[in-house]
């Protein structure tokens, strides 16, 4: 996992798929080169996910 600039981003998903969206934006793409783009956004100011992250949990989990 990185963290990308905006422009990397603007440019990363330019032409890309949404694969799933919710109320705050969308949350999966699915890229020009068949991968896939998973987002994740801390919601409230005070929440666990500001000290163990939402993608830490997911790269632990999935392997």
């Amino acid at each position: 996992m990185k963290k990308l600039s905006k422009a990397d981003f603007e440019n990363l998903i330019k032409g890309s798929g949404v694969l799933s969206e919710d109320r705050s934006g969308t949350k999966v793409y699915l890229l020009r080169d068949g991968l896939i783009l998973k987002l994740f956004r801390v919601k409230r100011l005070l929440s666990s996910a500001r000290i163990y992250p939402y993608s830490v949990r997911f790269d632990k989990n999935s392997k």
